[in-house]
Order: structure tokens, then sequence, then C-alpha cells
């Protein structure tokens, strides 16, 4: 079965995606994978529009000194003309590994159930990636993700909501409002509200969560079923309103 991820106006041609989102891969890579695999080159308004020079060429890291984003290939220089920091890739990428190396560490420590060192760690980790990352950065929102995670471990789930909308802030920028990527982490907020007991939010994110997963999954998905179990537990509450 085919979903269509928005409405469709009369007339109006439906397009598929082979695979290699504009969201999820640059430009060149996808012609590349497309050419490789099935033999033609795409010329879809996003592919089209990136041929033109209208693909952002900002990297995800920013600068070090003014927050300004970095561009470039080998050499990444500051946007910010007054700043003008220029600094090797291979540098940057070397900062990203390590900083990638101590999430996976505060990961086994949680996985360990030693919760409150590894939001030390990672509460480190986000100091240290929003030195030298965009806003938007991913890792950012997996760092979010995980302290979210940690404070649900401990029963604090006000706190573990706070961390998960700002990863949620990341992942719908990134992936867009409809996304298999949003729903998910709307999922994990839908549970964590109802845990927490945060009624009337719960319901309205169970909502979003549950008509996103329907359209990739449908009815029959046990995190659609399992929101839907959800929301039939909230509403037998007293005076509670149907959202």
């Amino acid at each position: 079965m085919v979903r269509a991820n928005r409405a469709i106006r009369k007339g109006e041609e439906v397009l598929h995606c082979y695979g290699p989102h504009k969201l999820r891969m640059n430009f060149a890579k996808r012609q590349k994978l497309l050419k490789d695999q099935y033999f033609f080159t795409c010329e879809c308004e996003a592919c089209t529009q990136d041929q033109r020079g209208t693909e952002d060429t900002a990297t995800d890291f920013c600068c070090p000194k003014c927050h300004s984003l970095l561009k470039g290939e080998d050499d990444l220089h500051c946007v910010n003309e007054s700043c003008g920091l220029l600094l090797r890739r291979d540098d940057v990428g070397l900062r990203l590994q390590n900083l990638q190396h101590d999430i996976h560490r505060a990961q086994e420590q949680l996985q360990a159930g030693h919760s409150d060192i590894a939001i030390r760690r990672l509460m480190s980790c986000l100091s240290e990636g929003k030195e030298f990352l965009s806003g938007n950065h991913m890792l950012l929102g997996e760092i979010f993700d995980q302290l979210a995670q940690a404070e649900a471990s401990k029963g604090e789930w006000a706190a573990a909501a706070g961390h998960l909308k700002k990863s949620i802030q990341l992942v719908g920028h990134r992936y867009g409002p409809s996304s298999i990527e949003l729903g998910h982490e709307l999922f994990k907020l839908a549970q964590i509200l109802f845990n927490g007991r945060e009624v009337v939010e719960a319901l309205g994110i169970i909502v979003r969560a549950r008509d996103i997963l329907l359209s990739h999954y449908g009815a029959d998905n046990n995190m659609v079923q399992e929101l839907q179990e959800m929301r039939t537990c909230l509403l037998q509450l007293p005076d509670i309103r149907a959202v």
C-alpha cells in the first residue's frame, strides 16, 4: 500500500522517492546512487534545484570563536568575514570522533545502570558539542535523546520530556513534520508524558505521533496501537475531553 505524506491537488503529478531522500543525502550522493542502481539521471525538483546551486553548502560545523557556520571542503572557513577563522576539516573531524566516543561511553554507562554518571558525561558532551557543532546538528539531538533516556530511567519525567522536546525540534527541522523519524520521537515523548501524568499535553502528542506513524505503518503497527491504548486510558480519567 502506498500512502501520500501530504494532500495531492487535482492534476498534480504524483512523485515517488527511490530511496535517497534529499533530507538524508546530499545531491552528489543521491545522483551517484540512482545512476549506479537505476541507471538514470534524476531531474526531480529537489535535484534540479541542487544542481542549479541552491543546495546549502554549509557544513554542520560552526566556528568555535563566533559560532557562525563553517563552509568549505578540506579547509573550512568561517562565513563571518569579521572573524575569518580557518580550520582543517581533518582537525574538526577528529574532534567530532572524540565527541562521538564520549557519547558512546555515556550510553554504555546508562546501559550498565549508572544513570547519574551517564548524565554528567552527556552534559559534558553537550557543552563540547555546542562549541563547534551547528545548532541543527543531529549529534546534539542524539545527546538530548540520551539525556531523556537517562532521566526517564530515574523516573524524572519532566526532565526527560524537556530533553526530548529539544531532540524533537532538531529531528523535525532535519526530516520534516510528517517524517517517520519525527513520529518515532513523538512516540517516545508520548510515553514519557503518559508516565509523568501530564494528561492534556500527552493527549495532544499522542494524536500527533499516531497520525504520523499511521500514515507510515498502518493501523496494525504496535506503536500505533499502543498510542491508541494510551489515549483511551487517559480519556477515561474524569474531566478529560477528547483531543
